[in-house]
């Protein structure tokens, strides 16, 4: 195919679509794609969500890939198992459950290790000792990262291995080995000076620099780190920053430059905020509340404190609930509040041993010494100096130290050795070059004659053949310059292009493909979308490819695209056929519209129609309820109200009595329906206010049980509560303990004479769980859906014929969501209902 066809053929596609807008692709999550998806591409997307998650809500990793598994499961897919057993063990990891995590992520290495893949298995090794060294297991962490070592040493890139050694590095350093541990991190340092891999050496000077704290050499410590931000900057990473600043901070703060400090913490604050990493947060405010605790601002140091104590309990970071333990005994022993430091040096030494915590001992016996000095307790005190000394003087002994200075000197002289071996091979390749220009000039001599003696043969033919070549210059100039336009022209478009031959092999395209390929453009060329894409969509996009080529003509084609490292977005593809000088077709020529924002506004769109159905449905909803149940009570109030206005004079005593005592039922019924009503009402329209506050679950039952137990004793119906007496939740207290009376009410109204109601809590992942089982009729299965629905509303009369409106357990789902909980009913019909809800703690 010539050059000329194929710029008149691309040009002619390129003017046909000329009227294409483009935009650059937003990636910022994948959750678009899960509605449309199914069978291994939805794996494939929850997989990817779960892993992209696993630092920010490690719950929603642990989420997405129970969904995976599920789907594997169905399709009998190791390879989906294998990854979604990977992924659960990360996201136990980071949630700090970690028995949970060593299961899933034993399940997975079985896999790697039934498939025989090396790599795999040297990724579940390193994954397995990543959970040890988190338990403070480090012997077991370290025999799993040797393993994963061997490996890779076998089978994996530098870049693997440097992480192993990086791994390796962290297990010495928590053993108190910092030889070793520095020893480690200067081998991964090489790698990356090596491989001029920046974000790693970033990270390795960060490790290096947090050894030197350890030692207590911050002067060299504060090098590294300085040295780690500004790579940082210039490589745009955020994460990284926010984590050099909060180590410079500590630095400042063990030195006591408190304004030093304070201004790093604020900085990594600002970014892990603006990143949305909670644990990040977490442990700059932390940082901070210790800094004003050290500026002897006890007041900001505890709001400090306790903020990062709510997010740490909300993520469920135990090791970082921990240190903030430790940290609230810091301030309480300062302040000679000896029972409170006790108290939060129990809870973190309680914790530290069921969740292996060892790295925190030292802290935790150093406190206890203090606080037991300082009550001249001399017994008590130095049993846990001893503690404190024995790990702590492991650390920092003299032949360690020593050794440190000798392994941080051969660092030094190892880097001037290398310049120096540099320098010499520089000189010696200059003293050549020189060598080898007195030889050339001998040599221009001695063959300066024969060149003159030939030009006169040379020069006869050049003259017969100067014209053909001056002529053939001229055309492969303008070839030449209408081939470098074209490329120009082509690298300009902002949307991805490209043309490929008949068996579907790229044979070109513009810098936009490329580039949101991340591939340079050698390595797309001769390669086939199976190269490029997952193995499904290459297969729908060869097949349309196919179905083109065989009738010659164009194609328009929605699709979503996959891009390396997790990236997506939705196109239209265009496509053409082209042909060859003798009208065959040779190949097609493609354009990728970006369409992502538009398909997202799409999506947007819908569910907002959605939700204004769902309002206007419960809107007819309320309106019914509020004419049909309003009308019959207020009509019995009249009546009521009528009779004794016509017959008083007519009624005995205890017939006035009657009258009046149904009268006022039928108001308080009527007063409890407006009351239920007007707050559903508030709830809807989002103007009910939210206060919440720490609640005692026990003391709110039992106000409850108090306040209904006329009505149980009417029915003869048993009323207790056993939840214990410290049952804490975070909550707002008029919402609460309106859900408890309904829900008591409730189970009151639907329990015949004799029977029974019982009211029990346990504490279930962070929440605590309430429940209010009854003896009564039950409710059938297809209608415990309707309980909490103003939709699919459902009533009926209670065991003595009690009315009600069925707005009670909506309102409790309402308020129970606004806390941050569940709600949800279990029955039998005959043998009584369990509503239970959750409340956090």
């Amino acid at each position: 195919m010539s050059q000329k066809f194929f710029s008149i053929v691309l040009l002619a596609f390129l003017l046909s679509i000329g009227n294409i807008s483009f935009t650059e692709p937003q990636i910022d999550s994948l959750e678009i794609l899960l509605p449309e998806s199914s069978g291994t591409e939805k794996a494939n997307i929850l997989l990817e969500l779960a892993y992209e998650y696993r630092v920010k809500e490690p719950r929603k990793t642990v989420e997405y890939a129970h969904q995976a598994l599920a789907i594997a499961n169905e399709l009998d897919s190791v390879f989906i198992k294998h990854k979604a057993y990977s992924n659960l063990g990360l996201g136990y990891r980071y949630l700090g459950e970690y028995d949970k995590a060593i299961g899933f992520q034993e399940k997975a290495l079985e896999i790697a290790e039934q498939t025989g893949n090396k790599s795999l298995i040297a990724l579940e090794y390193n994954r397995v000792g990543i959970i040890y060294k988190r338990w403070g297991l480090y012997s077991k962490a370290l025999e799993y990262y040797l393993k994963a070592l061997s490996l890779r040493e076998k089978y994996g890139s530098p870049t693997n291995i440097a992480n192993m050694y990086n791994n390796i590095g962290n297990v010495y350093r928590k053993r108190g080995d910092l030889k070793m541990a520095l020893e480690y991190y200067f081998k991964t340092l090489d790698i990356r000076r090596e491989l001029n891999d920046k974000e790693g050496y970033s990270y390795i000077l960060n490790n290096i620099g947090n050894v030197y704290s350890d030692l207590k050499n911050y002067d060299e410590s504060l090098v590294y780190h300085q040295e780690s931000l500004k790579v940082k900057k210039e490589l745009g990473n955020e994460y990284g920053l926010s984590v050099s600043y909060n180590n410079i901070g500590n630095i400042y703060l063990a030195t006591n430059r408190f304004e030093k400090a304070l201004e790093n913490f604020q900085l990594a604050l600002a970014i892990s905020k603006e990143l949305g990493l909670k644990s990040g947060v977490s442990t700059n405010l932390n940082d901070i509340g210790r800094t004003y605790k050290a500026l002897k601002n006890y007041e900001k140091a505890q709001k400090y404190l306790t903020d990062a104590l709510e997010i740490q309990e909300e993520i469920g970071d135990k090791s970082g609930i921990l240190f903030s333990y430790i940290s609230f005994s810091d301030i309480y022993l300062d302040l000679n509040k000896e029972k409170l430091a006790l108290d939060y040096l129990g809870k973190a030494e309680k914790m530290a041993k069921e969740e292996g915590f060892l790295e925190y001992q030292t802290l935790i016996y150093e406190n206890y010494y203090k606080l037991y000095n300082s009550q001249n307790n001399y017994k008590q005190a130095l049993k846990y100096y001893k503690k404190f000394s024995l790990i702590h003087d492991s650390i920092f002994n003299n032949e360690i130290s020593n050794k440190i200075t000798e392994l941080q000197i051969n660092q030094r002289t190892k880097t001037i050795e290398t310049q120096n071996s540099l320098l010499e091979e520089k000189n010696k390749v200059q003293e050549l070059s020189i060598n080898k220009k007195n030889q050339f000039i001998i040599s221009l001599f001695a063959i300066t004659f024969l060149i003159l003696v030939l030009i006169g043969l040379v020069y006869s033919r050049y003259l017969i053949k100067h014209k053909a070549q001056r002529e053939l210059l001229e055309k492969n100039k303008s070839i030449t310059e209408q081939k470098n336009f074209l490329e120009a022209f082509i690298n300009t478009i902002p949307n991805p292009m490209f043309f490929m031959d008949k068996e579907g092999k790229f044979q070109g395209c513009n810098s936009a493909f490329w580039k949101i390929h991340e591939r340079k453009n050698e390595e797309i060329i001769g390669k086939t979308v199976f190269d490029l894409y997952p193995k499904e969509l290459a297969a729908g996009y060869r097949k349309n490819d196919n179905e083109l080529l065989s009738k010659g003509k164009s194609q328009q084609m929605e699709s979503k695209v996959i891009l390396p490292n997790n990236k997506w977005m939705d196109v239209i593809f265009y496509k053409n056929a082209f042909y060859d000088s003798n009208g065959e077709i040779a190949g097609l020529l493609g354009i990728m519209l970006n369409i992502t924002e538009r398909k997202r506004a799409e999506d947007k769109l819908i569910e907002s129609e959605k939700q204004l159905r769902e309002a206007n449905a419960a809107k007819d909803k309320f309106f019914s309820i509020i004419a049909h149940d309003l009308t019959n009570p207020l009509n019995a109030i009249m009546g009521l109200a009528g009779l004794l206005h016509d017959e008083f004079e007519y009624f005995d005593n205890n017939e006035k009595k009657e009258v009046i005592k149904n009268l006022h039922n039928a108001t308080q019924s009527t007063f409890k329906l407006l009351q239920n009503l007007l707050e559903w009402s508030k709830a809807q329209i989002g103007k009910l206010a939210i206060s919440p506050e720490t609640l005692n679950m026990s003391a709110i039952t039992t106000e409850n049980i108090t306040l209904l137990g006329s009505m149980a004793h009417h029915k003869e119906i048993k009323l207790k509560s056993t939840i214990p007496f410290d049952a804490m939740v975070v909550a707002d207290s008029n919402m609460i303990t309106a859900v408890v009376r309904n829900l008591i009410s409730n189970s009151i109204k639907f329990t015949p004479k004799g029977g029974e109601i019982m009211i029990s809590s346990k504490r279930v992942n962070g929440h605590l769980e309430i429940c209010v089982k009854d003896t009564g009729v039950g409710i059938e299965p297809e209608n415990l859906e309707k309980l909490f629905s103003i939709e699919k509303q459902y009533r009926t009369k209670g065991t003595e014929g009690e009315l009600g409106s069925g707005l009670g357990l909506m309102l409790c789902k309402e308020f129970i969501v606004k806390n941050k909980g569940d709600i949800w009913a279990e029955s039998e019909i005959g043998k009584g209902t369990r509503v239970i809800f959750t409340l956090p703690v």
